[in-house]
């Protein structure tokens, strides 16, 4: 999914039962990342990455992608 636009986002009614996952607060307009989580394809060529229900789940800046997100 290199140099596609997707769209990442982190949102839990619930945190006790869907654990929210890692937001690199560094993260800025442009920078090249890599995402862990739960693809949603919306149609062809747009997807939305759901940072819920692992705390596992990611957004980092690439190349950081070693052990789970939480641990940051």
């Amino acid at each position: 999914m290199a140099g596609q636009n997707i769209s990442v986002y982190l949102t839990s009614a619930n945190p006790a039962e869907y654990p929210p996952g890692f937001i690199d607060p560094n993260i800025k307009t442009g920078d090249t990342v890599s995402v862990y989580g739960s693809l949603q394809s919306i149609e062809p060529g747009s997807y939305h990455v759901l940072l819920v229900g692992s705390d596992e789940f990611y957004i980092k800046p690439a190349g950081q992608e070693d052990g789970p997100g939480s641990s940051w």
